[in-house]
């Protein structure tokens, strides 16, 4: 047989060449391990969180989903995203009077839903991020007049471990809340998503 581990002292008859024949007792298998009985990736991970989450009072705008399956008690899930995203199209405002306030940012909740979306799921995780006043004209220099803002687009990044999911398949939810006032809602140019099972840690 072709010796596959011919840089290993096992295989002390292929002489350190990988395309040389050697006999089978020359390259034992390596030894298996029982399901469980090894440390995967990440295994050892520590994690101390504090995510406030408050009911949404806007409408939510779903962006992605990933399913994972939790096959034991004590599993978390490593939740991962980066979202490039700004407010669609441009926010056109009649003026009418004066004294006026501008807000100069459009905030954008992202949150992270277990299961489902609204009431039949958990809202996990929330951040929040603002999208910057791009650029601001005015249509006249008297009343009646039109302001036009546009605003950058913006790149959020987050990271959450989820510690109580129980055992089985889950679905992960990532939405983005909707303000009042901006019709077209939020627009995610582009993101990245994504779930990781993590044993729970070995004891000592």
């Amino acid at each position: 047989m072709a010796c596959s581990s011919c840089f290993n002292p096992c295989c002390s008859g292929c002489g350190g060449n990988r395309v040389v024949i050697c006999p089978p007792t020359f390259c034992p298998p390596a030894p298996t391990l029982p399901v469980g009985a090894g440390c995967n990736l990440l295994c050892e991970l520590q994690v101390s969180e504090s995510v406030p989450v408050v009911a949404p009072t806007a409408a939510q705008q779903p962006i992605t989903s990933v399913t994972i399956t939790t096959d034991q008690v004590g599993d978390r899930v490593l939740l991962e995203g980066t979202v490039e995203w700004a407010p669609a199209g441009i926010l056109t405002l009649p003026i009418l009077a004066l004294p006026l306030t501008l807000n100069l940012g459009v905030p954008g909740t992202f949150r992270i839903w277990r299961d489902a979306i609204g009431p039949g799921g958990t809202n996990i995780f929330e951040t929040t991020d603002t999208s910057s006043l791009l650029n601001l004209s005015l249509s006249a220099s008297v009343l009646p007049l039109t302001v036009t803002l546009t605003f950058n687009p913006t790149t959020t990044n987050f990271h959450f471990v989820d510690q109580t999911a129980p055992p089985g398949p889950h679905t992960y939810f990532l939405t983005v809340d909707v303000p009042a006032g901006i019709g077209g809602g939020i627009i995610p140019s582009a993101f990245v998503f994504t779930a990781q099972e993590i044993n729970p840690n070995p004891l000592i």
